[in-house]
């Protein structure tokens, strides 16, 4: 695939992945940083996007990692925020498609309540996990790592919704 015909095809989903980088930050700045940041690795990894494959899931899936990668970065920073990042300064996460934003904190006070087997597969999935590879490392089936996620998801939106 050409740069230029790249360059189309990410052009007509250009709408699209702004409004996931806007769920995912909150923030129409962030969204702005990670939309940017999304086309330089899909521009730079070009070459691995197989012709005939969905480019709209493709690219999604790069976002969606960049994302996680900064998230998780903010978590190993001792000081507890991660400066030059896509939250805002008090470190909001909406990743968890909750239809709002809250604070990563209070969001892991909330995984803590769960049971260890949700906890675990629910953290894994945040951290980048595909379903595959949790239900590989857990030695589980897949269909109930994408239960797990789907209840879990659930069960943080009842919390949160007090």
């Amino acid at each position: 695939m050409t740069r230029i015909e790249f360059n189309k095809k990410f052009l007509d989903v250009n709408n699209s992945l702004e409004m996931f980088a806007f769920s995912l930050t909150a923030d129409k700045k962030y969204a702005k940083d990670l939309m940017q940041d999304s086309f330089k690795a899909a521009l730079k990894n070009r070459h691995s996007f197989i012709i005939g494959n969905n480019f709209k899931c493709w690219t999604f899936t790069i976002m969606k990692n960049l994302f996680l990668q900064k998230y998780k970065m903010m978590n190993n920073n001792p000081q507890g925020q991660y400066k030059h990042s896509f939250f805002p300064n008090d470190t909001y996460l909406s990743a968890f498609d909750l239809g709002w934003t809250y604070s990563a904190n209070a969001l892991v006070q909330h995984l803590e309540h769960l049971n260890d087997e949700c906890r675990i597969i629910f953290k894994m999935h945040l951290e980048g996990y595909k379903y595959k590879e949790i239900a590989d490392k857990l030695n589980i089936k897949k269909e109930s790592v994408k239960s797990s996620v789907f209840f879990t998801r659930k069960a943080l939106m009842d919390q949160l919704s007090d």
